[in-house]
């Protein structure tokens, strides 16, 4: 039995977890047309392990996640390809202003009734995602475990660009994005 509503623990029993950046990435991936090579489409895929962030979780009763907040370094993303890293952190992210991605979340939601150390979980965590100066709410599908001090798991979403007053990259009608993004944040985490 699952509880669906986001329930905040107490204080107590509370453990503090931090984000271990070595072990751990951001990425995006978004569908290009590439229009005048006469290529197929693909899907370009950017990544960074420049993510730092913290959270707690209690596990008894039952488990749950509250006080998290992740950070991204936008301007780290890189693909396979320079000139599209360069458009998409001048044009697009604009990191020269907007270096940053922020989600912070006060709660899960799907959480079972009981946890034991080493299963793994799968439930939703809503929050609040800053980036390009504007904030959305997104919810990401979370997956993950603890095992004794350190929690591993991975966490995606899909947003529209558009959302954050980001217009999808269009690089001379060579490679045009679109605005759909597939965001996923493979993590480790340390107890503090």
């Amino acid at each position: 039995m699952s509880t669906t509503k986001c329930i905040t623990p107490g204080t107590g029993g509370l453990r503090s977890f931090s984000i271990v950046p070595a072990q751990s990435t951001a990425s995006y991936k978004v569908h290009e047309n590439l229009i005048l090579r006469n290529l197929p489409s693909i899907d370009a895929v950017g990544k960074t392990q420049d993510v730092t962030g913290s959270f707690k979780i209690s596990s008894s009763p039952a488990p749950q996640v509250t006080s998290l907040h992740l950070t991204v370094n936008l301007s780290t993303l890189q693909t396979d390809e320079p000139m599209r890293d360069r458009f998409v952190r001048n044009r697009a992210l604009e990191t020269n202003q907007y270096p940053n991605a922020d989600f912070t979340s006060t709660c899960a939601q799907g959480m079972p009734a009981h946890y034991s150390d080493g299963q793994s979980l799968s439930f939703q965590l809503p929050g609040s995602l800053t980036m390009h100066g504007k904030t959305h709410q997104e919810t990401f599908a979370v997956t993950g475990k603890l095992i004794d001090k350190t929690i591993s798991g991975t966490a995606t979403t899909t947003l529209l660009m558009t959302d954050f007053d980001i217009q999808p990259p269009d690089l001379a009608n060579i490679a045009i994005a679109q605005n759909k993004v597939l965001v996923t944040i493979t993590f480790l985490a340390q107890e503090k």
